[in-house]
């Protein structure tokens, strides 16, 4: 049975999502030579993504439920949805989500070229 293109995607998604949540588990935990692995598929998926569909396919994923997946999305996105991925980058920078939080906030600076603010408290 050949996949539809509609039916690629949602499987690419899916693979995508499992990827960067297993990524960021492993980032957590110190295996690094998991998360050299995992980075390497993550960014060859998302490049096949961009070349087949075009990365606004994604957008949906902004809203998942896992701000790992979030922050990578709106990352990839911000020359896209600028205004939605810097509305979502700076509520995930506030929540203080180890990590992630950090990624959020990080992500934002470079964007807009601004300085990395800590929080000291």
């Amino acid at each position: 049975m050949k996949l539809m293109k509609h039916d690629k995607i949602d499987l690419a998604k899916k693979e995508l999502v499992q990827l960067i949540i297993k990524n960021q588990e492993a980032s957590k935990d110190g295996n690094y030579k998991l998360v050299n692995s995992t980075s390497e598929r993550i960014w060859k998926l998302r490049d096949n993504i961009e070349k087949e569909f075009g990365l606004e396919v994604l957008k949906d994923l902004l809203e998942h439920d896992n701000p790992d997946v979030q922050v990578s999305v709106a990352h990839w996105l911000l020359p896209i949805y600028e205004e939605v991925c810097i509305m979502l980058l700076r509520s995930i920078g506030k929540k203080k989500i180890p990590h992630t939080s950090f990624d959020a906030r990080l992500i934002l600076s470079e964007w807009l070229d601004e300085p990395l603010e800590f929080d000291h408290k």
